[in-house]
């Protein structure tokens, strides 16, 4: 969550050496300013138009479509290596609808949709080995509500249970990472109820012991 956040800073407030005249990439003609010294249309920043960094000249850093200066539509960011970088959905020069970040390897790093500053709906963030991390569920007003879970790197599930708005909410299962049950605790309220808590040694072996998913 905290990388759109960071991407968020980055589109809203980036400031590239761009021509004031249109340009042509292939058969289009992109980055057009109008007589009022507004963005329109499509526009498409190469690594000339940010100097000093890893991209190439000619390389694509950015691509969307700008109506009256406001980014609007799908704009689709890359990393130096030319992988995807993100693809976000903009409303009136604003983050506004479905959004998927990426790790540099080209694994999708996180996915969700994004209203008024805040994930809303299903959420998901994932491993740099492709694998779930986090499945989450936000209610409109941001705040974690429903079924949550988490996951190991190798795909099995590490903590499930439900949140009612932002808050821990009856029985919270934790498991090892062989599959078998490690603890049960019932919550209210986000505060756990001590006498209801029970943990259990695992019943198979654990071939691989690897950090269990940040619960927060």
């Amino acid at each position: 969550m905290k990388k759109l956040l960071y991407i968020l800073i980055t589109v809203c407030g980036a400031s590239y050496a761009q021509s004031q005249s249109s340009e042509v990439v292939g058969n289009d003609t992109v980055n057009r300013i109008d007589v009022d010294g507004k963005k329109q249309g499509k526009w498409i920043l190469m690594g000339k138009h940010k100097p000093g960094t890893c991209y190439q000249p000619e390389q694509k850093v950015e691509e969307g479509k700008y109506q009256d200066n406001r980014k609007t539509g799908i704009w689709v960011e890359y990393y130096c290596n030319s992988n995807m970088k993100n693809k976000l959905t903009f409303v009136n020069g604003r983050p506004d609808g479905y959004a998927i970040m990426y790790h540099e390897n080209g694994k999708i790093s996180e996915e969700g949709n994004w209203k008024n500053q805040r994930w809303v709906g299903n959420y998901k963030l994932y491993y740099e080995n492709g694998q779930v991390q986090h499945e989450f569920v936000f209610n409109p007003s941001g705040k974690r509500d429903g079924a949550q879970k988490y996951f190991y790197d190798n795909g099995q599930i590490a903590i499930e249970g439900n949140f009612a708005n932002g808050k821990e909410s009856g029985l919270i299962k934790e498991f090892h990472e062989n599959g078998d049950i490690k603890a049960e605790k019932n919550y209210a309220d986000g505060n756990v109820d001590v006498a209801s808590i029970k943990e259990y040694a695992p019943k198979k072996p654990i071939a691989k012991k690897s950090d269990e998913p940040a619960y927060y």
